[in-house]
């Protein structure tokens, strides 16, 4: 997997922002999606990821999304 562009994280939740280049009609373009997720370690220590979250999580999610979506509007007036 790529490396991300930018994250934020919030205890085990992490917003990570990856940015794709794609080429059309002699241009080249960026696009940035952001990919959510919460770490945490399995029985047997490992650790996993996941896309399910808790409602403890919420406000955690709700704090590295805005972080996401203020630097992706701000890179965008860049």
């Amino acid at each position: 997997m790529a490396e991300p562009e930018k994250t934020f994280n919030q205890g085990s939740c992490r917003a990570a922002i990856f940015a794709n280049e794609i080429k059309q009609n002699g241009k080249t373009a960026i696009f940035r999606n952001v990919a959510i997720q919460k770490r945490y370690k399995d029985k047997d220590g490992n650790w996993q990821n996941t896309n399910s979250f808790g409602v403890n999580d919420l406000p955690k999610l709700v704090l590295i999304a805005t972080k996401a979506y203020d630097y992706l509007t701000l890179k965008k007036e860049e």
